[in-house]
């Protein structure tokens, strides 16, 4: 007999700082590998990132991704992930994602797209509009993004990943590209 645990909630409305969250639908489970899994029907960031404090204690390795203001909805979305991360798979939408600037990671408002993938191969396709990216290491000024649509896929190789493009497209009042690619990045 499986052992291990299951949650689902449906309906959920949370409310933090003032701010009401609505329509949250989401199923988790552990099994007693220590493997997990789950399917989110809509899952408001903000409010996740409200919550996850009292799940995730002070000195766990991923409590600084918190520093990371997380916004933006998740639709739909499927995932395994096995104990250890060793392998994982996902699949689903993505809506408005942003996060807040933290050590070299950029401030990002807007993206919007779709992703499938596994730990050895998937694609993240985007259908954004009026993106912001906020990096002043790279840029003078904060840069936005009118349009951006195509993906990106990647693949695991024995020695190195490989990301690629056939169609990514990037409309901003700066710049405009249609860009095909191909990139070998060595795994040391």
């Amino acid at each position: 007999k499986e052992s291990g645990w299951r949650i689902g909630a449906y309906d959920v409305e949370m409310v933090a700082n003032r701010r009401r969250w609505t329509d949250g639908e989401f199923y988790l489970q552990q099994n007693n590998q220590g493997d997990w899994s789950g399917s989110i029907k809509q899952l408001n960031l903000q409010a996740l990132a409200h919550i996850a404090p009292l799940f995730i204690t002070a000195d766990h390795p991923y409590r600084d991704w918190l520093r990371l203001n997380p916004s933006g909805k998740l639709n739909d979305f499927g995932f395994f992930v096995q104990a250890g991360l060793q392998h994982y798979a996902l699949q689903g939408r993505f809506s408005q994602l942003g996060n807040d600037a933290a050590d070299s990671i950029p401030r990002l408002r807007g993206v919007t797209g779709r992703i499938s993938g596994s730990d050895s191969l998937g694609r993240i396709e985007f259908a954004s509009e009026d993106i912001l990216i906020d990096a002043p290491d790279l840029f003078r000024n904060t840069l936005t993004v009118k349009r951006l649509s195509g993906g990106i896929d990647w693949r695991q190789q024995a020695e190195s990943w490989r990301l690629s493009s056939r169609d990514l497209a990037i409309d901003s009042p700066d710049f405009q590209t249609e860009t095909d690619f191909d990139l070998t990045l060595p795994k040391n």
